[in-house]
């Protein structure tokens, strides 16, 4: 049973862990289809990554099983959970995305759902020999959700 992978393009390229070795987004983009290209989980699997707006950018994505949508005039958003909501077989859906509405819609209609993180860092990054999980700095997105959630509580 091969999988699906749906991702939402600008949440990874955007996430602080996705290494940005270029400022322009067609750069990234490209950095990104390189990733997906050698990830191993890939070969066997079909990906669909979702953009928001409008692109003249096709890079050659010929002989993989990566397909690049852009949203045009809706979200990518709304694409991605029209595309769960229609799939005649959920179960072999994963989503990666750390939009919550994303991931909440995902999961009521049986996909299963990946945080970006997750999809960047492998698992063996994430846990030591024994399986327990490695003591890892936070990220900055981390961070900041943490401060935000401290100001809310505190300084009402």
């Amino acid at each position: 049973m091969s999988l699906h992978f749906v991702i939402d393009g600008y949440n990874i390229i955007n996430h602080p862990q996705f290494t940005r070795t270029t400022r322009s987004a067609k750069d990234s983009k490209c950095t990104l289809l390189g990733l997906l290209k050698i990830k191993k989980l890939m070969l066997k699997n079909k990906v669909t990554v979702v953009f928001d707006g409008f692109s003249n950018f096709s890079p050659d994505t010929d002989g993989t099983n990566i397909t690049l949508i852009y949203s045009h005039d809706e979200s990518a958003d709304e694409v991605i959970k029209r595309m769960v909501e229609r799939a005649k077989n959920p179960k072999n859906i994963i989503v990666v995305s750390d939009d919550k509405e994303i991931r909440l819609t995902s999961r009521l209609n049986h996909a299963r759902v990946m945080k970006v993180e997750e999809f960047l860092v492998p698992r063996k990054a994430r846990t030591t020999k024994n399986g327990e999980p490695r003591d890892l700095e936070l990220t900055s997105s981390q961070s900041r959700a943490i401060n935000d959630e401290l100001k809310r509580l505190w300084l009402k």
